[in-house]
């Protein structure tokens, strides 16, 4: 980034601050073999000499890159050079150059982790134009211009603490002896049945025998069908309740109830004054 622009690279350099500046493929570079443009040095680099690095991890997995370090006649300089894995709609491989400085050195994976970064710098200004409004201003003066964009870079980086406070922790693993130590039967699962907390249990609930939490196996439920004669989905959904036959009594009950139901009164014969 900024690489065309020498007097901040001479400032750095004067700072001995190392960086690595995005340069076009104009930008004159001089070797030992005299002074030649980026994408002539690029086209001479041997097939052994590019390594396949990731620069960042995007929202697909890693940025995947071929990577080349050209020594310059420069002491402490080198230009780096990007190639894409996937051709593009010419059918090339696109370049993309950067212009380094390391004046106490550094390896191929430093410098591209460092060309990576900038990834991560423009989406922090996206975020920023976005949410905290970073160039929504109409001012003249640098002084207005400073006082906005610093008031909106404070903004974003609160949305950005209180964003990542307040996310929700990944949820934790099943503990290993969930299951008392006991092998599981070949082709049997266990059904755990999940409960809510005890006071909401007692709203939703008509009966103390329900609050009850227990594992059934297939071959549990299958016993208890044959037990008591109901169908698999009568035993999957009963596995909280114990499911009783129907008494003698009851169906009794059911009887008279139905007979009392389904008995008529004829118009003629009602005396509540309804027609």
């Amino acid at each position: 980034m900024y690489g065309q622009n020498p007097g901040l690279r001479d400032w750095l350099e004067d700072q001995r601050i190392a960086y690595v500046m995005a340069v076009p493929c104009s930008e004159m570079i001089t070797v030992a073999a005299g002074r030649r443009r980026a994408d002539a040095l690029a086209a001479l680099v041997p097939g052994r000499a590019w390594q396949r690095l990731s620069c960042a991890d995007g929202s697909k997995g890693p940025r995947l890159y071929d990577w080349a370090l050209i020594e310059t006649a420069s002491s402490g300089h080198f230009l780096l050079v990007r190639r894409s894995l996937h051709l593009n709609e010419k059918g090339e491989r696109e370049l993309a150059y950067f212009w380094c400085c390391t004046p106490h050195g550094a390896s191929l994976a430093e410098l591209v982790a460092v060309a990576g970064a900038r990834w991560a710098v423009e989406d922090c200004f996206a975020e920023a134009k976005n949410e905290a409004g970073l160039d929504h201003y109409q001012v003249r003066l640098y002084q207005a211009w400073y006082r906005h964009v610093t008031l909106s870079m404070l903004a974003h980086a609160f949305l950005a603490v209180t964003a990542c406070v307040m996310r929700p922790a990944p949820p934790e693993p099943p503990p290993v002896g969930a299951d008392d130590g006991e092998p599981a039967k070949r082709g049997s699962r266990n059904l755990w049945t999940a409960i809510q907390p005890a006071e909401d249990i007692w709203r939703h609930t008509t009966h103390p025998s329900r609050c009850c939490c227990w594992p059934i196996t297939r071959g549990s439920a299958d016993a208890s069908t044959q037990a008591n004669g109901a169908g698999p989905a009568r035993a999957f959904h009963d596995g909280i309740r114990p499911v009783t036959k129907p008494t003698e009594h009851s169906g009794r009950l059911r009887r008279q109830r139905h007979q009392r139901g389904s008995r008529r009164i004829p118009r003629h014969r009602r005396t509540d004054g309804c027609l």
